[in-house]
């Protein structure tokens, strides 16, 4: 078999598993955001909620009531439901507990999915997918200096290039 076949064909199999395996994890920890109350002071403008809205992570707003919103809450760890509680914009918030930050055991969920990546308070699709690309690449050179030269000679190699001079 060719070196350069070799590569192809060991770049080809870490592509697939990096695709397999983003997607099983994406599949295992999928789950639907919890459903908040959000009642806005009286002062707030549609351009500062909206705002608001995108800082926190707030989806599928849907007016209840004056000021009041309901929401999908995509970043549900404790900062998160930190910052929208104690924010002086907030006049109240329903399903949330003030004191430990957390969200209500009783809360309905929404229809926005969410997984692990958003756990993490990671919801910028851009960086997503510039990790992702990042995470390929970086396997792909992995893969290509392996075929080229061995697992002990990439090492090997990293290392020379190290060494300090003598």
């Amino acid at each position: 078999m060719s070196r350069l076949r070799a590569i192809v064909l060991v770049n080809v199999a870490v592509s697939l598993v990096t695709v397999v395996a983003w997607h099983a994890v994406r599949i295992a920890t999928t789950s639907h955001a919890p459903t908040i109350k959000v009642r806005w002071k009286d002062t707030v403008t549609e351009a500062e909620r909206r705002s608001l809205e995108r800082a926190f992570q707030l989806v599928n707003g849907e007016q209840a009531a004056p000021n009041l919103y309901n929401y999908d809450l995509i970043d549900s760890r404790a900062p998160a439901i930190e910052s929208i509680v104690e924010h002086p914009s907030v006049e109240s918030t329903g399903d949330l507990d003030p004191r430990r930050f957390t969200v209500s055991t009783a809360t309905d969920r929404g229809d926005t999915p969410r997984w692990l990546w958003h756990r993490w308070g990671r919801y910028d699709t851009g960086r997503t997918v510039a990790a992702i690309v990042h995470l390929w690449l970086v396997l792909s050179v992995v893969a290509w200096g392996t075929t080229r030269y061995g697992a002990a000679g990439v090492t090997a190699k990293r290392m020379m290039a190290q060494a300090p001079p003598r």
